[in-house]
């Protein structure tokens, strides 16, 4: 519903008009009628009411908190960080400046006695030194807008006495911004800050949340070495910015580290402790041995489903799907049944503390009962991952975590477990926190499987080129032993590295320097290798041709250089040997 205001003088001329997206939004008009008021008063008014101007911030600020005397300097105007923090919205998408095209008469009255027609260049835009107009209104006259850095003054002083009450970030960075001198004003702004710091936790989280800013990761380490117990579970946030300030210096690197692990392991630990409300029977040594067997087997082996829904059933705690007596019972009557009757079944039935997310006045009941542990537990992992060293310290987390909740390593358990308290609102915290939990898990696991192939890898590369220099190593003395072969006349050889003598570094050359390596094994020569055996046949395949006759051959043979050899041996022995013996033996068919 839009709301239309219009703002006009005696004269009917207007001044100002707004359309509002609602009549919550009518703050707008309020301050910008209010600076038009502070800035009358400071020009006209008379000392005792300008002594009236810090009371009057003061309850403005008491209604309607300090971010409305940070809108006062800019006429009810969202202020420029407010604008970048949401860069999407446009803070004047419902405000009309009707004086665009007015003429230069609209902006005077003859019936007011506080504005006076004045000189055409007095209605020129009043641009400020950083080249903004947000602070300055075009119906403004020179008596009235040179009042603007008074007041400008006096808005910074209230904001700098609320910062001394309850300091936040917020408040420290508008301050900075809008003030004229920006390094006078940090150093009053910590000046203050340093004495209250560890006066309650909510001082002591926005201290954290500026040091970080300003990046005083000394003033942080002392901090925390000190007061570490003031800080909350909400607080993680704050925490977290402090830690990764102090991992980006090497001298406090190592306890960034440590705050790390131990703000991860607690996470951990808060995590396990809710969980054995719905699963009381987690730590049993029966169920503990039978999750380790379901792990054993394969993710879609024959029986590991109902193996795993019946772990779950033993796992799970006594009576807790069991009916309210007092809603069967309502059943039975035909009353209508509340939901969730059962006090331990949902803290807060009714949703009173999602009404408003942002009222820090419920932050106690849901830091009790809806914890914020998945944001917490990413959060510091996301921190581990900027500060350097921090990958030893994921993968020893992740160890613990597979022995405090080894259900953790299968997802089809989580997913199971998680299965059962879908159906419960108050235990939805607890599922997100286990899924956040177990996507820790698959990833770190993975790191652990390629750091170890990567070793593997190192280890094997480091091995061969070991057992390379070892065969390139030079050998002084060989030793050849030849064995005789059947079909061919080729000997093999085998060296064995024999420490050098005195007499044979003498004979090597000068140019080939001997340098033995050291000894990995006492040098022994070589056993000879066993005599091969004698061949029991030998057969030869030339061809000798052997002339008939009993001249025999030329070359005398073993019968002598004049007898026949063996020509005449055989020719005579065919002759009249078997020759004759076999002439007179018929030939059979």
């Amino acid at each position: 519903m839009f709301v239309p205001i219009t703002l006009k003088r005696k004269s009917g001329k207007v001044v100002k008009s707004w359309e509002l997206n609602g009549a919550h939004n009518i703050e707008e008009v309020l301050q910008f009628i209010w600076r038009d008021l502070f800035l009358s008063l400071l020009a006209t008014g008379s000392q005792k009411q300008i002594q009236k101007i810090p009371d009057m911030l003061d309850d403005i600020e008491e209604l309607m908190g300090w971010t409305a005397l940070e809108r006062l300097l800019f006429g009810g105007r969202k202020c420029p960080h407010d604008i970048e923090e949401c860069p999407d919205e446009d803070p004047y998408a419902f405000d009309t400046e009707s004086d665009i095209d007015e003429d230069e008469d609209a902006f005077t009255d003859e019936d007011s006695d506080l504005d006076q027609p004045v000189a055409n260049e007095d209605w020129l835009p009043k641009i400020s030194q950083e080249g903004a107009t947000t602070l300055y209104s075009k119906h403004w006259s020179h008596r009235i807008s040179s009042q603007m850095q008074q007041f400008r003054l006096r808005v910074q002083t209230a904001m700098i006495e609320v910062f001394k009450v309850t300091p936040s970030l917020r408040l420290f960075s508008a301050l900075l911004s809008n003030s004229p001198d920006r390094d006078t004003t940090e150093a009053e702004l910590l000046s203050h800050l340093s004495e209250m710091a560890t006066s309650c936790p909510e001082t002591f989280a926005a201290a954290l949340d500026i040091y970080a800013s300003v990046n005083n990761t000394d003033a942080i380490a002392s901090l925390l070495k000190t007061h570490t117990h003031l800080v909350r579970p909400r607080d993680a946030v704050a925490l977290q910015s402090a830690v990764n300030t102090m991992g980006a210096n090497p001298t406090h690197q190592q306890r960034a580290l440590e705050m790390i692990e131990k703000e991860l392991l607690d996470t951990a630990h808060a995590v396990r402790v809710a969980l054995l409300g719905p699963f009381s029977l987690l730590e049993t040594p029966e169920n503990r041995t039978e999750i380790e067997q379901i792990l054993k087997l394969r993710q879609a082996s024959a029986g590991r489903q109902d193996r795993v829904e019946r772990w779950v059933d033993a796992v799970s705690t006594p009576g807790m799907n069991a009916p309210n007596p007092m809603a069967l019972a309502a059943m039975v009557m035909g009353l209508p049944i509340v939901p969730a009757m059962d006090g331990t079944e949902d803290a807060d039935p009714l949703g009173y503390l999602d009404l408003d997310p942002q009222d820090p006045d419920m932050e106690d009941l849901r830091d009790e009962f809806r914890p914020r542990l998945k944001q917490r537990f990413e959060g510091w992992a996301d921190t581990a991952i900027t500060v350097r060293g921090a990958s030893v310290v994921l993968l020893k987390v992740y160890r613990e975590l597979m022995q405090t909740m080894p259900f953790l390593r299968a997802s089809d358990v989580v997913e199971d477990m998680a299965g059962r308290l879908a159906d419960k609102p108050s235990k939805q915290y607890l599922v997100d926190a286990v899924d956040a939990l177990s996507a820790f898990v698959r990833v770190q696991r993975r790191k652990a499987q390629a750091l170890k192939a990567e070793q593997k890898r190192r280890a094997n590369a480091a091995a061969q080129t070991n057992t390379g220099s070892l065969n390139h190593t030079p050998v002084s003395t060989s030793t050849f032993t030849s064995t005789p072969s059947t079909s061919t006349s080729a000997s093999a050889s085998t060296s064995t590295y024999v420490a050098p003598t005195v007499a044979d570094v003498a004979d090597s050359p000068p140019s080939r320097p001997e340098t033995p390596p050291p000894p990995l094994e006492p040098a022994m020569p070589a056993p000879p290798p066993p005599a091969a055996p004698a061949p029991l046949f030998t057969l030869y395949t030339g061809h000798v041709t052997v002339p008939l006759g009993p001249g025999g051959p030329a070359v005398g043979g073993p019968f002598g250089p004049g007898g026949a050899g063996f020509a005449g041996a055989f020719g005579a022995f065919g002759a009249g040997g078997l020759g004759g013996g076999f002439a007179d033996m018929d030939d059979v068919d």
